[in-house]
């Protein structure tokens, strides 16, 4: 089955639905959750990869002050995973996010996620802190630093 990549640039109301569906099976977050954080967020980008007519991984993000990218939720359903898809969704975002003159983009992931630590480090991520959240579980910050086009930052 070959995977279609679509760029949503702005609040992606065509695909809550899919994504909440999506995020389900990964790491479920309300509808009105999502939707409330998303309504305050500025240059939204969603990367979303369908498998036919299912989305089977996405990568959301927005941005948090200028020349800077929050990379705030994504993954991939399980039965998709070790495809290429994760890494396929942080390329293509950090291509919109060169293209759109950011400098950084930020992530954050739990401590315990080994997989999204390796994928985001094998795409150029450092860490650069950890932190304990409200319940007490460790996140690790990260970040990386975009290059740009014409050789300046």
């Amino acid at each position: 089955m070959s995977i279609d990549y679509i760029l949503v640039e702005g609040f992606p109301e065509q695909h809550l639905d899919a994504i909440c569906h999506a995020a389900d099976a990964i790491e479920p977050i309300p509808r009105d959750a999502l939707v409330s954080h998303l309504k305050h967020q500025h240059n939204i980008l969603s990367c979303l990869a369908y498998g036919g007519n299912q989305l089977v991984g996405y990568k959301i993000g927005y941005q948090i002050r200028q020349y800077y990218f929050e990379s705030w939720i994504g993954g991939v359903i399980l039965t998709h995973r070790r495809q290429g898809i994760a890494g396929r969704l942080i390329e293509q975002q950090h291509q919109w996010c060169i293209a759109h003159g950011f400098h950084y983009i930020n992530t954050l992931t739990e401590g315990n996620n080994h997989a999204m630590l390796i994928t985001n480090l094998k795409a150029g991520f450092g860490i650069i802190g950890t932190m304990h959240d409200r319940n007490q579980v460790l996140k690790v910050i990260l970040q990386k630093h975009l290059k740009q086009s014409n050789g300046c930052i």
